[in-house]
């Protein structure tokens, strides 16, 4: 048989690599068909009101609102875009990872185009069957269910979330519209089914939009943990369990699903977050222990919390203060060791979510797990400080995501694993020969990067802003009462393990516009501490410019928090006359070298923003006592006013606030609605931000060329070899 060489494909003469996988964009990501008055009802504020459902967990919610009542068949899907409430009636659903069962509780949902849009399918969970709670709320008589959804699909109610999440994006511009519908994505006619404002479904996946996958290595790594979880043996024992891995694989993604896993076997769950660029619960640059009991169905910016324990470290990233890190870290482990583990009953106090809650089983209540989160810089000093945070923690369960290396077209398509590398900074000894083998490890894949699921319109840097931007405009509830108990540790008798997540936004004003506490640094304030490169080089007649406009760490101290600075014996010398004593209360209490306070005798309850100095302390000259009273600064922080009573002690680092929270947006949309009337220029002294590059006092882009300080910085690791850079 002849054959004709012209119509052979070349290319499979030669090695190559395997192909891609196929685009998803051609696969829905909605299969749901909504049909009014058959699978979707809308129900009226009356109508809700006789389904009789307690309050939701958030005193800001409640089951008063509009809602639309679904009726999802199974093996079908509805990908959600938006903010919304949801509370499953009967069956169980999947949602992120998760499995979410019957309960009048309902779950806010946060899907920004900024993040893996959660897809709503069927779980078939056989846990669920006996917690319908069909037969105990009052449905209308127009609405009838089919066998067939009775059996194996779900009933839910959708209803409207208003947070004021939403108007983040007029404060940080890159989140603009990240809630809201596409244009060419709104055009079909059952985009927003529900009949509800904020959130729509995406029937198919577009460019700006992708949705969350789990892959196959997380859910038999999730599912053999769950699986560990129901033996009579597991149940009386305490799991700790560590991600770890390079960054841009996934862990934060996947810590958070472990997260959510967990709490449907324990009531509440601690999650110690090393990262400080990738923060979950609290800004960036801060090591935090923090206790949840409530899922959480969004990304870091949409549940800012307050922790029970945290340290401000004040970068990105540990480089420049290694031991400061690793002795947060040890602290917080500690505390967790000691008072979170196994609590007392009066320690766990009272939680009205957790007296309504219900499951598939009663939860573990006795016992508190631990997800420690570690960073992403897993090479060199990096690694060195990750093994020795997981030799600190010793947990149950390792979580490793090694990515496959990069390998050449010609090449086989076998993953090439990096093999384990034992350094010796911190320790002498390997993870290996230091008994950590017992803990069961996983090897995890990252996720899928099929063709458009890549997000490349978000970087770290803007994750990052968002959750600072977020935490400064959020509202948090105010703290229960302290429950008067014992303690082995400083600061935690005052601590509850309640969650404390943030519950609405207040953005309808800027930064620059909000009522700030004024300060007299003499009267409240015992200490300003720099940390970061180049802090030590900070005179006494200069704080005042570093302060102005700095964020720093709200730090609660005790005595003997800088006894590791100034030893017992050799404190400074107390002024002698009134004329000293009266120069010391005209300046800042900052002492040049002084270290940060000792992690064991202080805790960080939250960040501030030093919105202006008094003039008197900028020009660095001698301040004249007539001078002196009144506000030293302004400082704007979220912290509830309870909670700032025992912060005496000011911390900056390297973080500084980013340009969008400089700006008045408001000014913004007052001069994009008169250009667009026809109108004059806004003339009523207000700080108006024209388009980029010609803000006054602003510089948009690369640094001008000549100016002081404005060349990047070079650092030089010729000493360091390039796969540790």
């Amino acid at each position: 048989m002849e054959v004709d060489v012209s119509q052979i494909d070349l290319a499979t003469l030669f090695p190559h690599a395997s192909a891609s996988a196929p685009s998803q964009n051609a696969s829905p990501l909605s299969t749901f068909k909504p049909v009014q008055d058959e699978n979707v009802f809308h129900l009226s504020v009356e109508e809700v009101a006789k389904l009789k459902l307690p309050p939701a967990p958030s005193s800001s919610i409640t089951h008063s609102a509009p809602a639309s009542l679904v009726l999802l068949p199974p093996h079908e899907t509805i990908c959600v875009l938006g903010t919304c409430n949801i509370t499953v009636l009967h069956g169980s659903i999947s949602i992120l990872g998760t499995t979410v069962y019957p309960s009048p509780d309902s779950h806010r949902i946060f899907a920004p185009k900024s993040s893996p849009l959660p897809v709503i399918r069927c779980s078939f969970s056989k846990d669920g069957e006996s917690l319908s709670l069909l037969s105990s709320v009052n449905l209308p008589d127009r609405i009838t269910i089919d066998e067939d959804v009775t059996r194996h699909g779900a009933v839910l109610l959708f209803q409207e979330l208003k947070t004021g999440v939403e108007g983040l994006g007029k404060i940080c511009r890159p989140l603009l519209n990240a809630f809201e519908p596409s244009k060419w994505m709104s055009r079909g006619k059952d985009s927003n089914p529900f009949n509800l404002s904020g959130v729509s479904m995406v029937r198919e996946q577009l460019s700006d939009v992708y949705p969350f996958v789990l892959p196959h290595t997380w859910s038999d790594a999730l599912g053999r943990c769950s699986a560990a979880l129901k033996s009579p043996e597991a149940q009386e024992l305490c799991n700790i369990y560590l991600v770890k891995g390079p960054k841009n694989t996934g862990k934060s993604t996947f810590a958070r699903t472990l997260m959510n896993r967990l709490l449907e076997t324990y009531e509440r769950v601690a999650f110690l977050e090393c990262d400080l660029g990738q923060s979950e619960f609290t800004p960036g640059g801060m090591v935090s222990l923090n206790i949840i009991s409530r899922q959480v169905f969004g990304p870091p910016f949409t549940h800012p919390s307050l922790p029970i324990a945290a340290h401000y470290i004040g970068s990105s990233t540990p480089r420049a203060s290694p031991s400061q890190y690793l002795e947060a870290i040890q602290a917080l482990l500690q505390i967790y060791r000691l008072e979170i583990q196994t609590p007392s009953d009066e320690r766990l106090g009272r939680d009205e979510h957790l007296e309504r809650a219900e499951g598939p089983s009663e939860r573990i209540k006795h016992i508190i797990p631990l997800v420690v989160n570690t960073m992403g810089w897993s090479k060199g000093l990096g690694s060195d400080l990750t093994r020795k945070i997981e030799e600190w923690a010793a947990p149950t369960d390792v979580f490793t995501f090694e990515p496959a290396e990069d390998v050449s077209p010609f090449s086989t398509t076998l993953p090439i694993r990096r093999q384990p590398t034992s350094y010796g900074a911190f320790h002498g000894h390997s993870v290996e020969e230091s008994g950590l083998d017992c803990a069961r490890r996983y090897l995890l894949d990252g996720p899928p990067q099929a063709a458009g699921q890549s997000n490349s319109q978000f970087t770290a840097a803007d994750h990052r802003t968002l959750t600072l931007l977020s935490y400064f405009h959020s509202v948090f509830p105010a703290p229960p009462s302290p429950h008067p108990h014992s303690s082995s540790l400083p600061l935690v008798e005052e601590l509850s393990l309640a969650q404390l997540t943030a519950e609405t936004w207040n953005t309808n004003i800027p930064l620059a516009a909000m009522r700030p506490y004024e300060i007299d640094a003499s009267q409240a304030l015992d200490r300003l501490v720099l940390t970061g490169s180049g802090s030590e080089d900070v005179v006494e007649t200069e704080i005042g410019r570093v302060l102005n406009g700095a964020i720093v760490g709200l730090v609660s101290c005790r005595e003997g928090a800088f006894s590791h600075w100034y030893p017992a014996d050799e404190q400074p010398q107390q002024p002698q006359d009134d004329r000293q004593l009266e120069a010391k209360k005209l300046r800042f209490p900052y002492a040049q070298h002084c270290p940060a306070p000792d992690p064991a005798n202080a805790t960080c309850i939250g960040l501030g923003l030093v919105r202006a100095v008094h003039p008197r302390h900028l020009d660095g000259a001698e301040v004249d006592s007539q001078q002196a009273g009144g506000a030293d600064l302004q400082l704007l922080t979220p912290v509830p006013p309870a909670m700032l009573a025992t912060t005496r002690v000011f911390v900056k680092g390297e973080m500084e606030l980013p340009i969008w929270g400089m700006l008045d947006f408001r000014a913004w949309d007052s001069v994009l609605g008169d250009s667009e009337s026809g109108g004059g220029d806004n003339s009523n002294g207000e700080v108006v931000e024209m388009e980029q590059g010609k803000t006054p006092y602003l510089q948009w882009g690369k640094n001008v060329a000549g100016a002081v300080g404005s060349e990047k910085k070079r650092v030089r690791r010729n000493l360091m070899r390039r796969g540790q850079m």
